[in-house]
């Protein structure tokens, strides 16, 4: 019996050198898991800062594009009152021309005024726009 026991005794320290063995492995794959998990986590804060830029960066570009949108409008409408104050200006000096000699638009040249510039005191006092 004391054999058996004997067996027994050597039996188990093998079982437990075995578990030690399995214990110390499981150990260093939970350390190395816990190292990945730490680096994943890094990694992730890292990936959202980034998405959080990116997305601040968009919507300072949509708000960019939306003032250059209006800012293009605005620049249209002014050059539509540009050009209708342009042609009203055409149309007074063209006014204008015809009733100081009728040369179709163009100022006239002194030498060849209708009137002599004696009558222009009374012609102007009777002047009016059409």
């Amino acid at each position: 019996m004391a054999e058996e026991v004997r067996k027994l005794a050597e039996q188990s320290r093998e079982a437990a050198k075995k578990i030690a063995a399995l214990i110390g492995e499981i150990q260093k794959d939970t350390d190395q898991a816990v190292v990945a998990m730490n680096d994943g986590t890094r990694e992730v804060k890292a990936g959202a800062e980034i998405v959080e830029m990116v997305s601040h960066v968009s919507t300072q570009v949509s708000e960019s594009s939306a003032a250059i949108q209006q800012i293009a409008s605005e620049s249209q409408q002014i050059v539509g009152t540009v050009k209708t104050i342009d042609k009203s200006r055409q149309d007074v000096v063209w006014r204008s021309s015809e009733r100081l000699g009728g040369h179709g638009g163009a100022w006239p040249q002194p030498k060849k005024l209708r009137y002599p510039v004696k009558h222009w005191t009374s012609w102007r006092r009777s002047f009016k726009l059409k």
